[in-house]
C-alpha cells in the first residue's frame, strides 16, 4: 500500500491538542508519515514514543526525527506495556495507530487491543485507520465508545475509528 496521505494523517491526529504535555503512542510508525503529522501538532511539552517493529524502519525515524519530545522503541505492539514501563511512563493520552490490525491473527488482535486499552489514561483516545471494517467488531469488543469516519482522499480510501476509554 502507498504511504498514508498527509489528510489520513491530519484526520488521525486532530484529537491530540497543541497545549499541555499529552503523551502520545504511535504504534507501527513505518516509515514516519504520521509520525509528522503528530510531531507537528504536539506542543512542546508534549511526549511521543512510537513503536516499531521493524529495526530498519525504527533506525530510520530516530534519524530522520530529531526532536527531544520524540522517542523510538524496536518491539512489538503486543508488549505495550512494558516498553511504556521501561520508559517511565504509566498512562498515555492517546494511541495513534497505522498497524495493519486486519492482518492480524484474532488472538494477536485481541492482545494488542487489550494492551492499548490498559495502557490509556481514563479519559484517553485511541485511533485506528483501516481499508476494510472486517476488525471493527473486535474493537467494540474492547472498546465500548467507537466512532467511525472516512478520509476518501488517501489512497486507498480509509477508515478512520476513533475509540475512547470510558463514556
Amino acid at each position: 500500500m502507498a504511504p498514508s496521505s498527509r489528510y489520513l494523517a491530519r484526520r488521525m491526529s486532530e484529537c491530540i491538542p497543541r497545549h499541555g504535555n499529552p503523551v502520545v503512542v504511535e504504534l507501527g510508525a513505518g516509515a514516519g508519515s504520521l509520525t509528522q503529522e503528530i510531531l507537528s501538532r504536539l506542543p512542546k511539552k508534549g511526549r511521543l514514543v512510537a513503536i516499531e517493529v521493524e529495526p530498519r524502519l525504527a533506525e530510520s525515524l530516530k534519524r530522520r526525527y530529531f526532536d527531544s519530545r520524540f522517542e523510538v522503541i524496536t518491539g512489538n505492539a503486543m508488549h505495550l506495556s512494558d516498553y511504556l514501563v521501561g520508559a517511565g511512563i504509566g498512562k498515555v493520552d492517546y494511541v495513534i495507530s497505522g498497524l495493519p490490525l486486519g492482518n492480524f491473527p484474532r488472538l494477536q488482535q485481541t492482545r494488542i487491543l487489550t494492551q492499548i486499552k490498559n495502557c490509556l489514561s481514563q479519559n484517553g483516545v485511541y485511533v485506528q485507520f483501516q481499508y476494510f471494517l472486517a476488525s471493527v467488531w473486535r474493537i467494540k469488543r474492547v472498546f465500548q465508545n467507537v466512532e467511525i469516519g472516512f478520509e476518501p482522499r488517501n489512497i486507498p480510501p480509509a477508515f478512520v475509528m476513533t475509540c475512547k476509554n470510558g463514556e
